[in-house]
Formats: structure tokens, C-alpha cells, sequence
């Protein structure tokens, strides 16, 4: 398989100054994304589990002017069942994108101490008085997030650049008023893949090309030109763990894997996918612990 290379990849931390507890850029290749961080503080009897609020812990917000990059007719417009058409546009629309970010955000034990939908966090303080006492006071607090992604410009390939920004987000977030730290069980690390259409090789054979955080002009080659789609797996990282530790868990374990249009994907596709994104995983490990 022909991977060639993914375009020059860049994130910074903090990327805003004020407004967000969290929040990074990411710029991969000419794709653009700013992601925020914001905590909502939530107040209910939690003595009743019938109070418990009933929204997820993440809230999702995409903004994006989306437009249809590909020559086809919208999803929802379509009078005839076309699984490989309608899977192509969630690729691209709004609701498909928002809906993939909430699932990686909120059904993938991203999170960890978030049971119930919320993170609580208890602080104790002494008071003292020259009459009384000291006189020692617990403060519960409880809370969810907001999640915003803005695309600020688009040449493909945006939600890798979305999960990254999450990932660089959260990974320098503290709760509000504290040193604490979100409690995160890995930071997902996303890359794309576009299977072109087959060529011929030296040898006669027919080979797949694989082009890497594809652009929307191979985006469109590969789920409408004859190819195989557009393939994206996440994998998780570690980057506080023990290096041994680290080394030992990314080698066998995947976060997600989904394709998009096309025609299918062979397997050893899939793996040569697998080996590239580990070694995108090992270079975003090296940035964090910088």
C-alpha cells in the first residue's frame, strides 16, 4: 500500500485567552479548528436519583458553514435507500459530524469518576473563630461540559483536526478555580485515510493507493472516483502514563474504526491504516509531554 505521507500537523495549547476553561488550534495541512472548553455548573437533589439531570455529560457544538463538497444529492433528499451514498454524506454533513463527536465524547469511557452523567468535586475548608471552634465546611460542586469546534477552513480532513483539538483541550483543562486536572482515562487520537482507486503496479498488479489526512478533492476521488472511501480510526493515548506502560497498551488497542462510502476495504488496508496511526499517536505523546 502507498501511504505516502499526512500533511504537516500543528496544535496549540490555550489557544484562547479568555471565554474557555480549555481550548486549543489545530491546523492540519490548510484544515483549520479551534475547540473550547466550558464548564456548566449543575444544581439538583441529590438525595433523589429521580433529579439526576437527564442530558449526557458533554454537549456538543459544531460551527461550520457546511456546504456539500461532493457532486451528489443531499442524504435527506434522496427517494431511493442507497446505503453507500447516504454513508458517504454523513461523512460530511452537520448532524453525521455533530453525532460522531458526541459518541466519542460521551459512550467511550473517554472520561473516568463521571457515573452519573457529571463530575463532582468536593473541597473541605476550616474556619476558624477566637470564640468557637474550627469548624470544618465540605463543598460539593458539580459539573458538565461544553464542547465547542469551530472549523475556521476546510481542506478536508476536519475531524481528525476536531479530535485532536479535543484531545489537546482537555488534556490542559483544570476545573474552575482549581489546579485539578479532568479525570481522563486516554486522549483519542484520530487520522484519516482515502483509498483511491486501484492502479496497476510494476509488477501488473492492481495495488490501492492510500492517501493520509486526504483532502477534499481526494476525498471526493475516494467515495465517488471508484475507490475504496474514506477510512478513519481513533486510537488512544497516553501521555501521562509510565513509558513501559504506554508502550505495552498502544499496541493493541483501538478506540473506533468507520469507513465511508466507497466500494470496501481490504484488510491489509485497514492494518497499514492501523500502523500509520500509531505513529501519529507516538508523535502527539511526544508534543504533550514537551
Amino acid at each position: 500500500m502507498d501511504s505516502g505521507c499526512y500533511r504537516k500537523t500543528q496544535f496549540v495549547s490555550n489557544f484562547l485567552e479568555y471565554g474557555a476553561a480549555g481550548s486549543s488550534m489545530v491546523k492540519i495541512g490548510d484544515t483549520h479548528v479551534v475547540t473550547a472548553i466550558a464548564f456548566e455548573e449543575i444544581v439538583f437533589d441529590a438525595s433523589s436519583s429521580d433529579s439526576l439531570p437527564p442530558t449526557p455529560l458533554c454537549t456538543i457544538t459544531l460551527d461550520f458553514p457546511f456546504t456539500h463538497h461532493h457532486n451528489r444529492t443531499p442524504a435527506y433528499q434522496q427517494s431511493v435507500a442507497n446505503d453507500t451514498i447516504r454513508t458517504a454524506n454523513s461523512y460530511n454533513s452537520l448532524s453525521g459530524s455533530t453525532s460522531y463527536l458526541h459518541k466519542l465524547a460521551n459512550s467511550m469511557n473517554l472520561f473516568s469518576s463521571c457515573d452519573y452523567g457529571f463530575f463532582e468535586l468536593t473541597s473541605s475548608a476550616t474556619t476558624t473563630s477566637t470564640t468557637t471552634p474550627p469548624t470544618l465546611t465540605t463543598t460539593t460542586q458539580r459539573y458538565k461540559l461544553n464542547l465547542s469546534f469551530s472549523i475556521l477552513n476546510n481542506d478536508g480532513n476536519f475531524m481528525d483536526a476536531c479530535v485532536l483539538g479535543l484531545s489537546q483541550s482537555i488534556s490542559s483543562c483544570c476545573f474552575p478555580n482549581t489546579t485539578i486536572n479532568l479525570p481522563v482515562n486516554f486522549l483519542p487520537v484520530s487520522i484519516s485515510c482515502a483509498i483511491m482507486k486501484n492502479t496497476k503496479g510494476g509488477d501488473g498488479k492492481s495495488q490501492s493507493a492510500a492517501r493520509f489526512d486526504p483532502g477534499l478533492v481526494e476525498e471526493a476521488e475516494a467515495m465517488e472516483g471508484g475507490g475504496g472511501g474514506v477510512v478513519r480510526v481513533v486510537l488512544p493515548c497516553y501521555p501521562k502514563k509510565d513509558k513501559d506502560e504506554i508502550k505495552e497498551k498502544g499496541l493493541d488497542e483501538l478506540v473506533c474504526i468507520d469507513c465511508w462510502g466507497g466500494g470496501g476495504v481490504k484488510l491489509n488496508v485497514i492494518r497499514g491504516v492501523l500502523a500509520v496511526g500509531r505513529r501519529r499517536v507516538e508523535e502527539v505523546e511526544r508534543a504533550l509531554n514537551a
